[in-house]
């Protein structure tokens, strides 16, 4: 694991890539504020950015998972979460 930069540090994508090696073309398909459930409050599949990740063909993903998926605003959709990543 590599440490995570500060707030005002470079963007990741530019952190990251010389512990990669520069043979690698990397790309941030993020988008601020959404989420990976399809029904969430802000889907991450509704934007232009997630064509362009899956039709990249990468061979390494980096993803940011979680943090907006559980925002109370989501919390009605916890019945989508797998039971192994969570305890009731």
């Amino acid at each position: 694991m590599f440490p995570r930069p500060r707030p005002t540090a470079r963007p990741l994508a530019e952190y990251i890539a010389p512990l990669l090696g520069y043979g690698y073309a990397i790309t941030n398909c993020g988008a601020s504020g959404t989420t990976m459930m399809k029904n969430g409050n802000a889907p991450y599949w509704n934007t232009g950015n997630s064509g362009t990740a899956t039709n990249s063909s990468p061979d390494i993903v980096i993803s940011m998972l979680g943090s907006n998926d559980s925002k109370p605003a989501n919390w009605i959709n916890q019945t989508n979460y797998d039971s192994r990543f969570y305890k009731r």
